[in-house]
Parts: C-alpha cells; structure tokens; sequence
C-alpha cells in the first residue's frame, strides 16, 4: 500500500513525537505502544505502519522500524541470547507497510548500528540517514532527505536477516 505521504521511521532515542508534530508543520506522527512479546510487538509495529499509510502531511514519521521484531531478534542471535529470527522474520509479508527512510540516532548501539548502516545502507545508501535524535536534529533531516533508490520489500530486506553478520562480529 503506498502512502501519500513520506513514511520515515525514526530508529533509536526517539524525541518527544508531541513536541516534533506540534514544530513540523508538514508532518503527523505515529507512535507505537509497547508490545509484551514478539507478535503482540509485531502486530502493534504493523498497526502503527497502517495508520501511516492513511496519512496525507507531507511527513508521516513512526517511532519504530518496520522490521522492529526482525531488527530485535538479529541482535539477540548475534549477541548469542534466547531469539527467534525465523519467526520474527515469517512474520514479515509483502503487506507489511516499509518506511521510506530510516533517520537512525548517531548513538544507537551494536549491533543495530550495523544492521541500519552496512546492510541496510549497502541496499539503499540515500534512504538511511545519521540524525542527532532530538526535535531540532529530525527536523533538519526531514529539510534535506536525499533522493536515490528505494528501500527492498519488507520480506526481502528481512530474509539478509539470517546470513548477514557484520564483519567486526566474526
């Protein structure tokens, strides 16, 4: 389902979404409710994704990836901790909603850093965008969002999921 707005999803140290819609005048918000478990997370990250596409402002920012589950199970596979990345990634279908660009907090951790600025970027380079994540820093990069190919399809960007270790992991 495309979206007449711009979808971006922030991903780290969220600003307050009311204090970011209240200073963007071309943007609406989402925000995601907390999920107690993987498909409770999932099915509220994909509500959230839906409400989105409804949107018409030129933004249409969600605090969470669309991937979130996916993203949450790669790390703890990684750092070798209880996951279930082939759920998480079953989960994802061609009607999962997919952002049209990821502003990423400059100080997210690992192993979510690699996942947003080697795999993701290695197939979108313009779509994933450095942010300092306060209000002032997600405004200026909604004023200078960059052009270039689109993000892959939710199921296809899910499934690098199970080969992809960043080289400093090995």
């Amino acid at each position: 389902m495309k979206s007449a707005s711009t979808l971006v999803a922030l991903v780290g140290g969220v600003p307050s979404l009311s204090t970011l819609s209240d200073r963007a005048t071309n943007a609406t918000t989402v925000s995601v409710a907390a999920g107690t478990d993987l498909l409770e997370r999932h099915a509220r990250v994909e509500e959230a994704w839906r409400q989105a596409t409804k949107r018409s402002s030129l933004y249409t920012i969600v605090d969470a990836d669309p991937l979130d589950v996916v993203v949450s199970q790669w790390s703890a596979r990684l750092q070798a901790t209880q996951h279930d990345l082939e759920l998480a990634i079953g989960l994802v279908t061609h009607q999962t909603v997919m952002t049209d660009f990821y502003l990423v907090d400059i100080d997210l951790g690992q192993p979510q850093m690699d996942w947003y600025f080697d795999l993701v970027a290695r197939t979108a380079p313009d779509r994933v965008v450095p942010v300092a994540m306060t209000v002032a820093g997600v405004l200026e990069a909604l004023g200078h969002l960059p052009h270039g190919r689109s993000l892959p399809t939710g199921p296809d960007l899910a499934s690098q999921a199970r080969a992809y270790v960043p080289v400093g992991s090995i």
